[in-house]
């Protein structure tokens, strides 16, 4: 199994990137990906874009350098409630949304809070992935059962990334979640979270963890084409109806 798109980069639009838009497309192409989608973070991070840049999405091509062209963001979830810091009228211009956990956004909390927190993401209609949340277990463990089953009822695909299996206690914390997305039918997407060019497209650890939990092909989403782009399809549609409102 290989993937035909990486949908978590960065690129030099927000302070952390260290590639152009460019560098990361033509990358992408050099791996053979199909696809790659863009996700800077929202400005509630200090790392963050500001909002215009969301709203002159629009202008951006379907296609450069031959690669799709994926329209995305990565929200930094701010308050322990699960609420995002992006206003509805900016979501409109995105293809998917992704929702996170970071240590610079919340403090750590106990294992109930962080479930509940999770769980309170799982009823939020404008997220489609759940961002590394293997992360950082040391400061945001939570029940995993209950919470793989939230994001299961809720209708969001749970992603996983080559820079979340630096450490020890992070690689057994996306083992016990990709079982559990396993064990309860949850779609998953496979990404870098690259910030430099050469690492766009990367998931050799990923793909090892699939390989030995024993996860379905049929659950990757970015395993195959037609799968993804019906997923992106119909996460695009949600947005411009919840921008609608």
């Amino acid at each position: 199994m290989r993937t035909v798109a990486d949908l978590h980069t960065h690129t030099s639009a927000c302070p952390h990137g260290h590639c152009t838009r460019a560098e990361l497309i033509l990358r992408a192409r050099e791996r053979g990906l199909a696809a790659v989608g863009i996700s800077e973070h929202v400005q509630a991070n200090p790392d963050g874009v500001p909002m215009s840049y969301f709203e002159n999405m629009k202008a951006w091509l379907p296609e450069v350098y031959g690669i799709r062209l994926l329209r995305g963001a990565e929200a930094d979830i701010c308050d322990w409630r699960g609420k995002l810091f992006l206003q509805r009228r900016y979501m409109k211009n995105l293809d998917y949304l992704i929702a996170s956990l970071h240590r610079h956004s919340l403090a750590s909390a106990d294992r109930a809070t962080v479930t509940r927190t999770w769980c309170g993401v799982a009823e939020d209609p404008a997220v489609d992935i759940i961002g590394h949340c293997g992360r950082d277990p040391d400061r945001f463990a939570f029940e995993i059962d209950p919470v793989i089953r939230a994001f299961r009822d809720g209708g969001k695909t749970v992603e996983f990334n080559d820079s979340s299996f630096g450490r020890e206690d992070h690689r057994k914390m996306c083992y016990l979640i990709c079982e559990a997305c396993g064990k309860y039918g949850v779609p998953v997407i496979i990404g870098s979270d690259a910030h430099y060019a050469r690492s766009v497209g990367e998931a050799e650890n990923c793909l090892r963890m699939i390989r030995e939990v024993g996860l379905p092909e049929s659950q990757v989403v970015n395993a195959d084409l037609d799968r993804l782009m019906a997923w992106i399809s119909a996460a695009r549609a949600k947005k411009v109806a919840l921008a609608g409102r």
